[in-house]
């Protein structure tokens, strides 16, 4: 167990990129307490995949490189290797280029969203949701019995079932402990 500060975050936006690294996952879901703070792991993500000369963009340049070549105008119509790469970027999401490693496409996206809206029915064309991060759900002002019994009524019934029916969803949780209960 790591307590406030210790680093739960940043080894959870890595574990979101290494699932995309290694095509295990091509939808991951960043749910936090508020938009706000799922957007903000979404910014931090996007900061590993663009920066140039790290250990990520030289291991994963497939990932990183269409972004790097845009120089920030992601609307743009992109073309890498000849075929249009599909990338961007918003506050609430990005989409990775759909650039073929080893004969498997690579397209991928990530999605941000806050655990009270709009978690039901997710998907970008015909992907749906494959790995979920829940991260720090609760506030210091949100501990009472009946708001953890809420959210995990909103885990069980909206988050669990993302990925569709049938369908395999892994799912990581980060909190710091905020009372001994």
């Amino acid at each position: 167990m790591l307590s406030r500060g210790q680093g739960k975050s940043i080894y959870s936006q890595l574990f979101i990129l290494y699932q995309i690294c290694t095509l295990r996952r091509r939808f991951p879901v960043i749910i936090s307490a508020n938009a706000r703070a799922s957007t903000q792991l979404l910014t931090d993500i996007f900061r590993f995949v663009i920066e140039e000369d790290t250990p990520f963009s030289q291991d994963y340049p497939t990932l990183s490189l269409p972004f790097q070549l845009c120089n920030g105008a992601y609307r743009r119509r992109q073309i890498y290797k000849g075929k249009p790469t599909g990338i961007y970027h918003r506050a609430a999401d990005m989409g990775f280029a759909d650039v073929d490693i080893e004969g498997q496409p690579k397209q991928a996206f990530i999605s941000a969203r806050s655990i009270t809206g709009g978690l039901r029915g997710m998907r970008v064309g015909s992907h749906r949701v494959d790995s979920v991060l829940l991260d720090d759900l609760l506030n210091d002002d949100d501990i009472t019995e009946e708001t953890t019994n809420k959210l995990l009524g909103i885990i069980n019934q909206s988050v669990m079932n993302l990925g569709g029916q049938g369908k395999k969803l892994s799912c990581i949780m980060t909190a710091t402990p905020l009372a001994p209960d």
